[in-house]
């Protein structure tokens, strides 16, 4: 793994990448136990391990000393969390809401976030969720993901994204329109860090739109992904972005979604042959969210995938610094040499016509029949 990485200061901001899932369970932990006045806790799976009850007890301890305690959780993501996991927490003022507990809305939208915002000054971004399966290197055992712990005034926007998500967690009509009356914004200042968000129903959302024209200039692109199943329009933008330097895009060898990594491969063959370098990572389940456009940092819980760019709520993180930049591309660069790098002539020498019609498959699923079910429960709640 990549030697301790420095803190990068710039423009009233302190980053530091936390490079395993492991690092940033512990800064969660940490960051909880340091709070002075407010904590908001937001994820998408939380599970009743020894995970969960170590950052149940740093939470505890943060509403003992009288610390406004808020937690959301994604109903269909905690299903199998126990629902007075938390009980020893509210008489002592601590609130906790689920995200969309309808189970006829689960397969419309749900809650992909994850965050930890502490007194509006400190935050916990990533693609780790609480649970022991991200508490490793990624290397010799668990999942392979990171996060990044950010300090400074961006963290005022995460603060504000997850209020609006807290009070949408009922997943009414009222509650969506507020939510997504506060997430279409114009666009933001990209000489300066942003938060750029995606939810449902959102045409066009600041993530995608300016994840699309931040690869139609790039000449140095890398992208690090659990899923990839991106829309033409960005994969077009990826394949133009290759023709003019070098676009690198690491995904897992080993899934948790056996289905997500058949759909991605589907796209392998025409990425390839447009001169994108793609990369299989062996020694885990790969669950890490991280791109690098030029001297541009996103990081964060968004996926490349349908679900997680047009279906879900999810952010990233924008950060133009390039001292950040290169850090990414060291870390990239570091889970390159535990992957198996994809070329087109064994790629197309392995593909029969029974292994693409299984990736065809995959990826009309995923792609197609995942988002029509998800788009009718969505017009049913309007």
């Amino acid at each position: 793994m990549v030697g301790e990485l420095p803190p990068v200061t710039a423009d009233g901001h302190r980053y530091k990448f936390l490079r395993t899932g492991a690092h940033a369970l512990d800064a969660l932990v940490a960051m909880i136990r340091q709070a002075q006045k407010s904590l908001r806790l937001e994820m998408y799976i939380y599970k009743d391990d020894e995970t969960g009850k170590t950052v149940r007890a740093a939470l505890l301890d943060a509403c003992e000393r009288g610390i406004k305690v808020r937690i959301l959780l994604d109903d269909f993501g905690c299903a199998d969390l126990p629902r007075d996991f938390f009980a020893a927490l509210l008489p002592l003022g601590a609130e906790l809401r689920f995200f969309n507990p309808s189970r006829a809305m689960r397969a419309a939208f749900r809650d992909h976030r994850k965050l930890c915002v502490a007194d509006d000054v400190s935050a916990v971004v990533g693609g780790f969720n609480v649970a022991d399966e991200y508490c490793g290197d990624g290397i010799a055992k668990c999942w392979r993901d990171l996060g990044m712990q950010i300090d400074g005034p961006v963290v005022v926007e995460l603060a504000g994204t997850f209020d609006r998500m807290f009070f949408a967690a009922r997943a009414d009509t009222r509650a969506v329109i507020v939510f997504a009356r506060g997430s279409i914004t114009s666009d933001p200042d990209l000489a300066r860090p942003s938060v750029l968000t995606a939810g449902p129903g959102f045409r066009g959302s600041l993530l995608r739109r300016i994840l699309v024209r931040d690869f139609q200039s790039a000449h140095r692109l890398s992208i690090m992904a659990a899923y990839f199943t991106p829309p033409w329009r960005m994969r077009r933008a990826l394949r133009r972005a290759a023709k003019r330097g070098i676009v690198r895009i690491v995904l897992p060898g080993v899934s948790d979604v056996r289905t997500m990594r058949l759909a991605a491969q589907h796209l392998y063959e025409g990425m390839l042959r447009h001169g994108v370098e793609i990369f299989e990572y062996q020694p885990q389940v790969l669950h890490a969210k991280l791109v690098v456009v030029d001297d541009v940092v996103c990081v964060g819980s968004c996926n490349f995938d349908v679900r997680s760019l047009q279906l879900n709520f999810d952010f990233l993180v924008r950060i133009p610094n390039a001292e950040l930049a290169a850090q990414a591309r060291a870390i990239i660069a570091h889970d390159i040499g535990h992957s198996f790098a994809v070329t087109l002539p064994e790629w197309h020498a392995s593909s029969g016509w029974w292994r693409r019609t299984v990736r065809w498959v995959a990826y009309w699923l995923a792609t197609r029949f995942d988002p029509f079910l998800a788009r009718r429960n969505w017009r049913a709640l309007r």
